[in-house]
């Protein structure tokens, strides 16, 4: 047997039988102490039968257990061992980080060290990022401290040199036959901000193939900004290191409807220059801010897209604003409101008024944006 049967054991009945059911399982009670499942067919078409006590305490519980993990395992074609993780920590998404080094056992102290403050500062910032989109941080966010504090190192795995981050979700409870469907339904934040690191990695990936360090900073308000792109980069500092695996073990109560997701991400040595770009201008923006009194109508403010569709689950969301001046050269420009400034822009977009906001002006690769905006109004309101 594969695992021990202390963590057989400590699979809860109800979590084994939420997991089965969610993944195609239909269950019914064979006997008061007993359920039993039926699966996807089997080669002769038949469908995979398992029968699983509902007690802990039952003598047979552990190989029934490990049973069910195979199947699962052969039907889904994942790993055994994250299905286990799955089963004993339902509700947490666990980060794994695998560093791919040529020609060694063993690795210096200080590339070690390097690492676990580059995964501090990514989760930080994108907890922060996630409360609030911004190129580039130049301060502290108690949002971002308090979330590194939730989050917890898990033990290292098998294959060169791995790190795990696990980020409980607590607001779910793990509730038999219930599913967070997000499409319908608002993630948690830890979610939101485990997906905005998934999500940095696969844009800073692209970036590499397309060879455009421009698309991480069109995408800060989604996946990387300046702070997240100069952590990730400071781990590629080290030349022993070639290639950095990033995968992520997902909570099973949230149903996820993004495929990329579930494959691991590889970047190579050849990122880190791109990252280097990115953060670098990324914080030049905010360098040269400037506060704005910007009037203009409101252009856009719909979820469209996968970033805007992100905004409509978090604290702020964006719509675009189009000026009087088409010689300015910042005459569109996107700004991140709260949810009553958003209710106001959607009414004014729909009936052409004007408004006029008030922010921190900067400039982000080819995008004018509005931080820290305030005082969202209809210009027929002011004494203009």
């Amino acid at each position: 047997m594969r695992f021990s049967q202390a963590e057989l054991q400590a699979v809860k009945p109800e979590v084994l039988a939420f997991y089965l059911t969610s993944h195609g399982w239909k269950k019914s009670e064979f006997d008061k102490k007993v359920w039993r499942f039926e699966g996807p067919p089997d080669d002769d078409g038949k469908p995979l039968s398992l029968i699983v006590s509902n007690k802990q305490s039952s003598k047979d519980y552990a190989s029934r257990v490990y049973e069910a993990i195979t199947l699962a395992s052969m039907t889904e074609q994942k790993d055994s061992e994250e299905i286990l993780t799955a089963l004993r920590m339902p509700n947490q998404d666990i980060v794994k980080l695998r560093l791919l080094i040529k020609e060694t056992t063993s690795i210096p102290v200080e590339l070690a060290s390097t690492v676990v403050q580059s995964l501090r500062q990514l989760f930080y910032y994108g907890s922060a990022s996630q409360e609030q989109p911004r190129p580039y941080f130049s301060g502290k966010s108690k949002k971002g401290l308090a979330f590194v504090n939730h989050c917890q190192f898990e033990q290292t795995f098998a294959g060169s040199f791995g790190f795990s981050i696990s980020v409980e979700m607590n607001e779910l409870s793990m509730t038999d036959n219930t599913l967070i469907d997000s499409s319908n339904s608002p993630k948690p934040f830890e979610r939101q901000v485990v997906e905005r690191i998934f999500r940095g990695v696969i844009y800073t990936k692209t970036a590499e193939i397309e060879n455009n360090p421009s698309l991480l900073v069109e995408h800060y308000d989604d996946g990387f900004n300046g702070n997240m792109c100069k952590a990730l980069s400071k781990v590629f500092n080290a030349g022993l290191l070639s290639e950095i695996e990033c995968k992520v073990n997902w909570s099973p109560l949230i149903k996820s409807r993004d495929k990329n997701f579930e494959s691991p991400i590889v970047l190579s040595r050849k990122c880190a220059p791109f990252l280097r770009s990115a953060y670098k201008e990324m914080a030049k923006s905010v360098e040269n801010r400037q506060t704005v009194v910007f009037v203009g109508n409101v252009t856009e403010s719909k979820w469209t897209d996968e970033t805007t569709q992100l905004d409509k689950i978090t604290l702020t969301r964006r719509v675009e604003m189009t000026g009087n001046n088409p010689h300015q050269k910042w005459n569109v420009v996107r700004v991140y409101l709260n949810n009553e400034d958003y209710a106001l822009a959607c009414i004014a977009n729909g009936e052409k008024l004007l408004c006029s906001v008030e922010g921190e002006l900067i400039q982000n690769g080819k995008f004018w944006i509005i931080e820290n905006a305030r005082n969202f109004r209809f210009v027929d309101h002011l004494s203009l």
